[in-house]
């Protein structure tokens, strides 16, 4: 199908390894893996993506040796452990005799040994529900362990996975359903689980060297070089490399391997690209080409030659025009209608929209790595797991990010005139106003890469959250626009009355979409915004956006509850049936106006709240009944 040109692109990982790869095992069936805690039987090897490195790959476990603070810093990494053989030391999910239920049937999670199980009703019967048989399936392949990880079996049909239906979330330490991890209708399907996703998508961005192997009648016989991201998916294969006279290598200008830092920043990024990135193939033998070989592209080499970039300026691209046509949805799942992207994983797609990319001399412009470290330097004084979280170089959350070319800014007079904030102010904090955030994915907001300033203008166009706005999020959209001019002289657009009058976030929260919805249910939770803001008058509002339609809204607005301090439990989870929901939420509410005295000044009369609850109950009903109601799927 063409809507498998398109990819889909997040972040990427691999397996313990000691002294020898299990790429390397699993050549002979008989063998098993090494890990660090000894002796593992992994499963058979006909029912899940070979392991074998071929077309000059070798494997992390050559690396080594030679680079052994590389390689430790690197198997620390989520980047390693993305996708994993399910062995004990890779699942972090609770196995442990666990029962659930969704939609009527009911599902058992158990080991056995070493090996991880689930039973459930067969999902290729095709008879009445009460009368399917059960069916027990062995796990055998792992998606993530940093927030959430996801969990495959094989169909029997040669190495194709299916998907368990349950993901598990480190933070909350609980099975979530996969179809309450995405932002997507209820029950809606963003992209088929059912038939070969990892073989035919996440295989894209999930694995190096990898090699579909989607042949003729239907057969799969999909082999990878390592599991998740190991050093050749950045170094390009190491065959040439590690074949080296190591008495004369150190004498050559080539060592057959790349470093991103030895070429132009536009290259380095593209290594990122190839999976951070939006792309459709060229032309449909390229894409003929990956169903069997995998992409052509190697880490140096030009991303272009072989992929199109998803943009607004390639929209008139033949390949371009055939991908919308097979899936018209697929611009408002990924971007913002002005094209910029409002997932995460793409953080490329959104980078090199930016000035800072586009529009500075080679030399000078930006690139991943003037943020991100692949490899923890040895004088990082952070523990591992902190670096690990974003794996940005030391001092790259603070303003030292763009100070390393805004050089003006280190003057905190001059930073205190540009931004009229206080030094300290999270309003000086240059990624606050320049990297707001407007992306979404895994149940949170993340930064947006495109480099952007605040833009009123835009707000009332596309929808986006401006960074004002997302962190005084009592403030309107008004109040932002004077600010913007006579702070910046930035000509104020036309600006609707409910937009002079009522605060930009709780527009949001009453009339947007379900990706803005969600946006502002993180805000509410951001300590820079509470900050800014005040939060008790956000109480309310969460609870009305614990009662949305969408679970990935729901959740995210209980999460910003939970942080607030006194908070009390009213007996709410977001996948309960909707009475059961909205019983708790009453109960919030209640508790919250019959607080005794309220907290701090009173409620500001933007956020249509005061004592006694709604300040305007026919505005706050008109702006509910005015909601978005689109359906909207977030394609993380």
């Amino acid at each position: 199908m063409l809507i498998s040109l398109v990819i889909l692109a997040v972040a990427v990982l691999i397996l313990p390894r000691s002294n020898q790869s299990i790429g390397a095992d699993e050549l002979d069936p008989r063998a098993t893996s090494r890990s660090e805690a000894g002796l593992r039987t992994v499963p058979p090897l006909a029912n899940r993506p070979l392991i074998s490195p071929d077309g000059g790959y070798v494997g992390s476990a050559a690396c080594r040796e030679c680079h052994t603070h590389e390689h430790a810093t690197w198997h620390s990494s989520y980047h390693r452990k993305m996708a994993q053989v399910v062995t004990p030391d890779a699942v972090v999910g609770d196995f442990n005799d666990v029962q659930l239920e969704l939609d009527g049937s009911s599902y058992h999670l158990f080991r056995r040994g070493d090996e991880f199980w689930f039973e459930m009703d067969d999902p290729a019967w095709h008879g009445p529900a009460k009368d399917a048989p059960r069916v027990q399936k062995q796990l055998v392949q792992s998606t993530g362990s940093h927030h959430l990880q996801a969990y495959w079996y094989s169909t029997g049909r040669g190495r194709e996975l299916d998907l368990m239906p349950f993901a598990y979330r480190t933070a909350e330490q609980r099975w979530i359903s996969n179809e309450d991890v995405f932002l997507k209708p209820a029950r809606a399907k963003m992209m088929d689980h059912s038939t070969a996703a990892w073989n035919q998508m996440c295989i894209r961005c999930h694995a190096t060297g990898a090699r579909p192997r989607l042949l003729e009648q239907g057969q799969i016989d999909t082999q990878v070089a390592e599991l998740g991201i190991s050093c050749e998916a950045c170094h390009g294969p190491g065959e040439s490399h590690v074949s080296l006279d190591l008495d004369v290598a150190d004498q050559l200008d080539d060592l057959m391997i790349l470093h991103p830092k030895d070429v132009s920043p536009q290259r380095a990024s593209q290594v990122c690209g190839q999976c951070h990135g939006m792309h459709v193939f060229r032309s449909y033998e390229a894409y003929e080409q990956w169903r069997v070989d995998g992409y052509p592209f190697r880490p140096g080499e030009k991303l272009g030659s072989t992929r199109l970039h998803v943009c607004m300026a390639n929209m008139q691209e033949p390949m371009m025009q055939a991908t919308f046509r097979q899936d018209p949805g697929l611009w408002s799942h990924h971007f913002w209608s002005d094209g910029l992207i409002r997932v995460g994983g793409r953080e490329f797609t959104a980078m090199i929209e930016s000035p800072c990319y586009k529009q500075v001399a080679d030399e000078r412009a930006i690139s991943c790595l003037s943020c991100h470290q692949m490899h923890q330097s040895r004088t990082d004084p952070r523990e591992t797991k902190d670096w690990a979280d974003d794996q940005l170089a030391p001092g790259m959350r603070t303003n030292q990010a763009c100070t390393q070319c805004h050089r003006d800014y280190e003057d905190d007079r001059k930073l205190v005139a540009h931004t009229h904030h206080g030094a300290e102010s999270s309003g000086s904090r240059c990624l606050n106003c320049h990297m707001p955030f407007t992306t979404y994915g895994l149940l949170k907001a993340t930064r947006n890469h495109a480099i952007t300033s605040p833009d009123v203008k835009m707000s009332v166009a596309v929808g986006r959250p401006n960074a004002c706005n997302g962190c005084h999020l009592d403030k309107t959209l008004q109040w932002t626009s004077d600010f913007l001019r006579d702070w910046y002289g930035i000509d104020p657009p036309g600006i609707g009355v409910d937009e002079q009058s009522v605060a930009a976030s709780v527009l949001l929260a009453l009339k947007g979409d379900a990706g803005q919805r969600a946006l502002v249910a993180w805000s509410m939770g951001w300590p820079a915004a509470r900050a800014a803001s005040g939060s008790d008058w956000m109480v309310p509002h969460l609870g009305q956006l614990m009662t949305d339609n969408y679970s990935a809204v729901r959740f995210i607005a209980h999460r910003s509850l939970r942080r607030r301090e006194g908070v009390e439990d009213f007996g709410y989870d977001f996948v309960a049936p909707a009475e059961v929901r909205d019983r708790a939420v009453n109960r919030l509410v209640a508790a919250w106006i019959a607080r005794p005295g309220g907290e701090g000044s009173p409620a500001p009369a933007e956020v249509l709240l005061r004592r006694e609850g709604m300040s305007n109950p026919d505005l706050y009903q008109r702006l509910l009944s005015q909601r978005d109601d689109k359906p909207i799927y977030l394609n993380e």
